[in-house]
């Protein structure tokens, strides 16, 4: 099967300038400065525009994320979601069977706390501990409070975390 890479495709479309910074997200919450994931995986020709239609569709009467609804209906791979989650935030994207993790980081006794936070600590570079996560934004606060300090987060897919953790754990 041939592998669909997301590249980091450009943030505007035509005759639409600015129109990812401008938009807003459901009253309550913060503003989008960033482009969407659905327009990001449209551009970069990862989604059909029917299939992105009907998982708004869902989105709008079930709630969840985007991302995870296209990948939870096959309409988006896990690895293609992670790889538009880090263009989107500018954060490097990790694939764990290319880049293996140092085994030596992980505690069996902190294996509640990379459930919950769906990370794992991925490599040490200059003295200083990097996870991966497949949502980032939710790990950094997590591991901030479980090591008392803010590191650095990479994202991988949630299929990559699943199955280290069950390789590794026993799951």
């Amino acid at each position: 099967m041939e592998e669909r890479k997301a590249t980091r495709p450009g943030w505007k479309r035509p005759g639409r300038e600015g129109a990812a910074a401008s938009r807003t997200r459901p009253a309550g919450r913060r503003p989008v400065s960033r482009p969407l994931i659905g327009e990001l995986a449209l551009e970069a020709g990862l989604v059909p525009p029917d299939m992105l239609a009907q998982a708004l569709d869902r989105q709008r009467q079930w709630g969840g994320r985007l991302g995870q609804i296209l990948v939870s209906t096959g309409a988006l791979r896990s690895g293609d979601l992670a790889r538009l989650y880090g263009a989107q935030r500018g954060v490097p994207v990790v694939d764990l069977v290319a880049e293996p993790r140092d085994e030596t980081l992980a505690k069996e006794s902190d294996l509640d706390f990379y459930l919950r936070a769906a990370c794992l600590p991925w490599r040490r570079r200059a003295g200083e501990t990097i996870y991966v996560a497949s949502d980032p934004d939710h790990a950094r606060s997590a591991i901030a409070e479980h090591d008392g300090r803010f590191r650095p987060v990479f994202v991988t897919s949630q299929r990559d975390i699943s199955r280290i953790l069950t390789r590794d754990f026993g799951l």
